[in-house]
């Protein structure tokens, strides 16, 4: 009878508790569930009890609950009764009002739906603009794994004909999300692109391919649609696709980009979009214009004199590279329209341009608006003004009320220029010059320098540098010295290539000292508008490069790039190296792309040398993509997919780094492909962070899909991607979807090689089975000893099943194994201790001894000793067992060793066994070693002379003389193992080199000396390897094959009989082969042969001990974890995760070891609610230092839109690490209106430098 029966009579109080008990039980039992969900009352005199019963009801959902005939619940609590409808059968939604749908969906979740694709489809159906619902309940399927997002592109496709236009640009908008990468959207996208809203049409025409070019020619035509159908035109287009587009600024960008020039043709309409779109920069049309530049300076040359046009057009000028006949042909016109010009608003214009420009040369030019605009001429006289100048400007300072407001400007650079500075003070007073001035006034020492010159002649230019630095010799004679200096360091380093960016040469050192005594004197340092220090540096770096340019010199060209590399050059410098990145000589185009990426005003080179990555040659690819990480274009992504397929790892690795800067959901399906196809494990982590970034919260759900659809081979990587990823409700609604897919993570989970980011695969099944969804595989014995209890019965299953988790599970539940095993019955009393005894469990000492005097065998009894050594420590179960072992079943020398961990008192009879067994089974050296440790390195015998003795010193006269085994540290241990087989070296005597030794053994040798030589590697192979090889040999053994007979003779004894495929003619065929000298195998057989041990089911080693498993408890875990580094510690946090002990988990988000810190974050990101988490991601954002965690924590709360971090997400804009800034960067862009106003408040009260570089920052996007 149901517990609800009579509920509509109960008082409310007596119902509600009733209600609340019959919650809890159908929590856990199904077939509860199902009897409540066919007898639920639907009526109750009290509103409270009605409104659980409804929650109830929904609970149930699964189960089918059934209503009363004209059951009509009041309009509060319709909603809940209709949800419960719908979850149990969605197909009742469709004959629902739109409302009715709506009003019930907010009680429900994709995964509490049975068919969560056909509540889908009934959204995308509903008329008003609620339909985009539709939309984040596909994202949220997808995300839980409960639909595949092809089935939900399928289910969606109403609304891509919506007649609300809102709810087509939601759905094409989604088009373009991660979620749907793996989806075949492509018909979408051509719809559309027809479609009759702009805004529609805006968002396909950014998906548009190849195939839609025809129809965004058309759309080039519709002036709202002009601009974004020609930016598509660039991407998918041709280049006559660029001379309709010329005036679309982005558009000419973007075809610059894909390498498609403006032609000769084009300059005048060109001009004319420049001069009406305040958008260009003077950069970027010089940029675009590079194949046209004389066509480009003829339309400028005919511009009038005085036109006002002249505003815009003059900082072309100045970007006019000069080291062509254009770019003297541009200077040219610059000073002719100076001397012409008569507007002064032009005149400023020019000047500037003149200023900006660093080849201009024409002083006389300069001077020609000197007194309608000094101050704008002397900036452009501190950049190019000489002392040619200077007559003209002191003649006019003369005159006391010249220059007006710049007479200080005018005074400065008469100063700065003057070589002698005495006669200057002469001239205009003392009155006119500082103190500072006045102090610094004495003349240069001549003599000084010149006697200095004479004794640094032919001298070591290092030194004589010094010197002449030392006695301020003139900067002109300083070249020569700079550059032998620095090639003399070079060459004592060894090395073409430049140094260390971070280390500065001596060379550099001494011309940094003259800068700065340079600059204590008032002297100009360069002619260039330059920053910061190292300016003398630079000036001098880029004469040396001009003249091996002249001179083709390769070697001096990498050297005075690797000096311009150290430090950076300025804006205005970059032409001088830019043409280099093209050079030839592979030496000099890495040095040019070393020196232009470590400047920090060569944004505008991002084509120029991301392009790169186009190349076949690794090197120069290699820097293409870290130029691409380094710059972040968007457009790059298509070239960073494609390194993706080089066969190089160091180019695969590079273009995984660089998606992880430009990444898009473009690249989602190749990062799948090779995350589930390669077998490098260090890409296969950097492609997932690339897959995490790009996809978010649907990252989980695409490795699934991928894993629907892989082939078996790939199914390794991608399950060992998903381990630690998803969680319990995702693997039940996954295993609700069903599918290849489903079938491999539930046994993968099963078997315990995917673990799960919050639970265990018992609380998967326990969710299954309260969920009542047919589970993929069919729950084993442990399965159902985790759900349901230790039982005899079922721990008997466990037995017969012999899972490889049996030995944890025991582990685990160890008490009630132990005891279980202790009263078995007699049946399996065997089977029942040595599978308690070999998990190693922390038992009871009687119960160990109990167990242990079970053993009949050799492996059992092997297993017993390990148990009575344990037990052992305890003194006053010692002697008992002891005595066990003096009855075990095992080999007189390996119990001699056994007694004497017992600390047992052995006798001589003992001791006699124990030397036959030894001698018999070629165990001595073992057994000598413990008999005679202080001498274990001699030859020894023991009294009295008899036979025994004879016998041992026979023994030892015949062992080879022990040969010391060096490691080298050099050798890798495949190039030793080689040396081994090959009879180079000896075996080595570490038991650890043994051991490296035959880990490195992955194949037997087929060469028979080589095989001869390994058999001393047998003991030391893991076991897995021997039961590999094993049933080969015992195959050929039988067959006559007498190397293989060696082989198998040299396996232990247990593993030859646990080999389950030897049968008895098998055992006796070996027997009969076997040789007089080969006593322990013939009785091994002859044991096996005679039913002594029982060889099914096969014993199996021991597993080794875990560190962690002996730590129980939360608090256990967290000083385990705070004592530990790197992996162990990593290790320890995951399980303090998996118990869900989130107050420990606090503790350690400051472990000192990064690993460590990264995994708490993770399980913190599971445990606490979304608020918490994200303060905490916030605050450690703030303290971190690890560049990798850093970013991992600005795109986790950049992507959940966290306002309390927007403030921090502005700083970081601007912090000294680039990938975050630029990281923060593209987050505070997408976060768009929501973040402005923040946005304009750091602007507004930053420091002016600070300020400017967001401005700066702002004003790139508004231009891409």
């Amino acid at each position: 009878m149901s517990t609800l029966d009579h509920l509509e009579r109960s008082p409310a109080g007596e119902a509600l508790r009733r209600l609340r008990e019959v919650e809890v039980r159908v929590a856990s039992d199904r077939e509860e569930a199902r009897r409540v969900a066919a007898s639920l009352p639907a009526h109750h005199d009290d509103v409270e009890v009605r409104a659980a019963l409804a929650r109830l009801t929904l609970r149930l959902a699964r189960f089918g609950p059934a209503s009363p005939d004209g059951f009509d619940p009041e309009p509060a609590l319709r909603p809940l009764w209709d949800a419960a409808a719908c979850a149990a059968d969605a197909e009742r939604a469709g004959a629902w009002s739109d409302a009715r749908v709506l009003r019930a969906l907010r009680h429900l979740s994709p995964s509490a739906v049975v068919q969560p694709a056909l509540v889908l489809r009934r959204l995308a159906r509903v008329e008003s603009t609620q339909a985009v619902r539709a939309l984040q309940w596909a994202r949220e399927s997808v995300a839980l794994a409960t639909v595949t997002s092809e089935r939900a592109l399928l289910e969606l496709a109403p609304l891509a004909e919506h007649h609300e236009v809102d709810a087509r640009v939601a759905f094409a908008d989604a088009l373009a999300e991660p979620w749907l990468a793996l989806a075949d959207a492509r018909a979408f996208v051509r719809r559309g692109l027809r479609d009759e809203s702009p805004d529609v049409v805006r968002r396909a025409l950014r998906m548009a391919e190849e195939d839609d070019a025809q129809r965004a020619r058309e759309l080039t035509e519709e002036r709202e649609l002009r601009a974004e159908a020609a930016l598509a035109l660039a991407r998918i287009g041709d280049a006559e696709d660029l001379a309709r587009s010329l005036d679309v600024r982005r558009a000419v960008l973007a075809h610059h980009r894909a390498g498609r020039f403006p032609r000769d043709a084009h300059m005048p309409e060109l001009v004319q979009a420049y001069l009406g779109d305040d958008g260009w920069t003077p950069l970027e049309l010089a940029r675009v214009t590079y194949t046209s530049r004389a066509a480009l300076l003829d339309v400028l040359a005919a511009v009038p004199v005085d036109d006002v046009r002249w505003r815009r057009l003059a900082m072309l000028l100045a970007h006019v590279e000069g080291s062509s006949s254009s770019g003297e042909r541009g200077r040219d016109l610059l000073a002719t329209r100076l001397r012409a010009s008569k507007d002064l608003d032009v005149a400023r214009a020019l000047l500037t341009a003149a200023t900006e420009c660093p080849d201009f040369v024409d002083e006389e030019a300069l001077l020609t608006h000197l007194e309608a605009l000094p101050e704008r001429t002397f900036d452009a006289l501190g950049v190019h003004g000489t002392t040619r100048s200077l007559e003209r400007v002191t003649t006019a300072l003369r005159d006391p009320v010249a220059f007006g407001a710049a007479r200080r400007v005018a005074l400065d650079w008469c100063w700065l220029v003057a070589e002698d500075r005495v006669a200057l003070i002469e001239e205009h007073g003392a009155e006119s010059w500082t103190d500072a001035q006045l102090a610094r006034a004495s003349a240069p020492p001549t003599e000084w320098v010149e006697r200095t010159r004479r004794a640094v002649a032919g001298s070591d230019p290092g030194a004589a540098l010094h010197a002449l630095v030392g006695v301020g010799a003139p900067l002109a004679e300083l070249h020569d010295a700079f550059r032998g200096a620095v090639r003399a360091e070079t060459i004592a380093h060894g090395a073409r290539r430049p140094r260390d960016p971070d280390a500065l040469t001596q060379a550099e050192r001494a011309l940094l000292q003259r800068e700065r005594a340079l600059a204590l004197d008032g002297r100009r340092v360069t002619r260039f508008q330059d920053e910061g220090g190292g300016r003398l540096i630079r000036a001098f770096a880029l004469a040396w490069l001009a003249d091996a340019r002249e001179a083709a010199d390769a070697r001096d060209m990498v050297l005075a790039l690797g000096v311009l590399a150290r430090h950076p050059l300025h804006a205005s410098q970059l032409r001088y190296v830019h043409p280099l990145w093209r050079h030839a000589d592979r030496d000099v185009q890495r040095a040019a792309v070393e020196a232009l990426l470590r400047c920090e005003h060569s944004e505008g080179l991002a084509l120029s040398l991301s392009r790169l990555a186009e190349e076949e040659d690794v090197r120069p690819l290699r820097q293409g993509l870290r130029a691409i990480e380094h710059f972040a274009p968007r457009w790059a992504e298509p070239l960073a997919i494609a390194a993706l397929g080089s066969p190089n790892m160091n180019v695969k690795k590079a273009a995984a780094s660089a998606l992880a800067s430009v990444g898009t959901a473009r690249c989602v399906r190749e990062v799948l492909r090779w995350i589930a196809g390669h077998d490098n494990p260090g890409l296969r982590e950097t492609l997932v962070e690339v897959l995490t970034s790009v996809a978010g919260d649907a990252a989980d759900a695409l490795l699934l899909e991928s894993l629907e659809h892989a082939p078996p081979h790939h199914h390794a990587n991608l399950l060992a991607v998903l381990d630690g990823r998803l969680d319990v409700r995702q693997v039940a609604c996954l295993m609700e979807r069903g599918g290849q897919a489903a079938e491999r993570v539930a046994e993968a989970c099963r078997a315990g090689a995917v673990g799960l980011a919050r639970g265990s695969w018992a609380d998967v099944l326990a969710e299954v089975h309260r969920a009542a969804i047919p589970a993929p595989v069919e729950p084993t014995a442990l399965d159902r000893l985790e759900r349901e209890g230790f039982s005899p019965a079922l721990a008997l299953e466990a037995l017969d099943e012999d899972p490889p988790q049996l030995r944890q599970a025991i582990r685990a539940r160890r008490a009630e194994w132990a005891r279980w095993a202790c009263e078995a019955p007699e049946t399996h009393a065997r089977r029942a201790a040595h599978a308690v005894l070999s998990a190693m469990a922390d038992i009871e000492p009687a119960q160990a001894l109990r167990l242990a005097a079970r053993a009949e065998t050799p492996v059992e009894a092997w297993v017993a000793s390990r148990a009575l050594v344990a037990a052992a420590s305890s003194p006053e179960h010692r002697h008992a067992a002891i005595g066990i072992a003096r009855a075990l079943p095992m080999l007189e020398h390996e119990r001699w060793h056994v007694l004497g961990e017992l600390r047992a008192v052995r006798t001589r009879e003992e001791l006699e066994r124990a030397l036959d067994a030894a001698t018999a089974h070629g165990a001595m050296g073992q057994l000598l070693r413990a008999l005679f440790p202080a001498r274990s390195g001699e030859l020894v015998s023991l009294p009295p002379p008899d036979r025994r003795a004879r016998v041992l010193d026979a023994h030892l006269e015949g062992l080879p003389p022990r040969r010391r085994y060096e490691a080298r540290p050099t050798r890798s241990i495949k190039t030793t193992l080689h040396d081994f087989l090959s009879g180079k070296t000896a075996l080595p005597h570490d038991p650890k080199a043994r051991e490296e030794l035959a880990e490195a053994l992955q194949e037997w040798p087929a060469d028979e000396r080589e095989s001869r030589r390994a058999l001393g590697l047998i003991p030391h192979l893991p076991l897995h390897r021997v039961r590999s090889w094993l049933p080969r040999w015992v195959e050929r053994a039988e067959a006559g094959d007498e190397a293989a007979l060696r082989l198998v003779e040299a396996v232990p004894s247990e593993e030859v009989l646990a080999h389950t495929a030897l049968s008895a003619d098998q055992v006796s065929a070996l027997v009969s082969r076997t040789l007089p000298r080969d006593a322990r195998l013939a009785r091994t057989m002859r044991v096996a042969r005679l039913g002594e041990m029982d060889v099914a089911p096969a014993p199996k080693e021991p597993d080794p001990v875990d560190p962690l498993d002996e730590v129980a408890g939360a608090d256990a875990l967290l000083e385990y974890a705070l004592a530990a580094r790197g992996r162990e510690a990593s290790r320890a946090i995951g399980r303090l995760g998996g118990l869900g002990a989130r107050e420990h988990l606090l503790r350690l988000v400051d472990h000192p070891d990064s690993n460590p810190r990264t995994v708490a974050l993770r399980w913190l990101r599971k445990l606490l609610d979304r608020d918490a988490y994200l303060a905490l991601a916030l605050e450690r954002l703030g303290e971190e230092r690890d560049a990798h965690l850093r970013r991992s924590l600005l795109r986790g709360v950049a992507h959940r839109r966290h306002r309390p971090s927007y403030p921090t997400l502005v700083a970081l804009m601007l912090d000294r690490d680039r990938r975050i800034a630029r990281e923060a960067a593209e987050a505070v862009r997408r976060l768009g209106s929501a973040i402005q106003g923040e946005l304009d408040r750091a602007m507004a009260h930053e420091r002016p430098d600070r300020a400017r570089k967001l401005r700066a920052i702002v004003e790139a996007w508004s231009s891409d």
